[in-house]
């Protein structure tokens, strides 16, 4: 009996805080933002995290610094709307940063 309770303690304590979503999950985001990298658009700072029932995907998309705000803005919109096709319950959160300003790049390990 106490170590069934222990497990449902931990179990329900879990669900109440926030922690990165499981590592095959993690791997199919990076793959699908990875499947959509190239010379021009790139990720990092992705992040993702549970609490309770709701999933949180948050990145930052790079792009070149001389496409307009509704380029970047378009691509972005597109880019969430196939995240949600694939994983629907997802609340994703996505940065524009200019690829060639270093200081896009100084919350990459973060």
């Amino acid at each position: 009996i106490l170590v069934t309770g222990a497990k449902l303690v931990r179990q329900s304590g879990t669900a109440l805080l926030d922690v990165s979503l499981p590592e095959e999950d993690n791997a199919a985001i990076r793959d699908f933002l990875a499947a959509h990298s190239n010379d021009h658009l790139t990720f990092h700072a992705v992040r993702t995290r549970e609490a309770g029932y709701r999933q949180f995907l948050e990145f930052h998309m790079l792009v070149p610094g001389s496409w307009t705000v509704k380029q970047g803005h378009d691509v972005m919109e597109d880019l969430i709307d196939e995240i949600l096709d694939k994983w629907p319950e997802m609340r994703v959160s996505g940065h524009l940063e200019p690829i060639e300003d270093p200081r896009s790049y100084e919350d990459i390990d973060v």
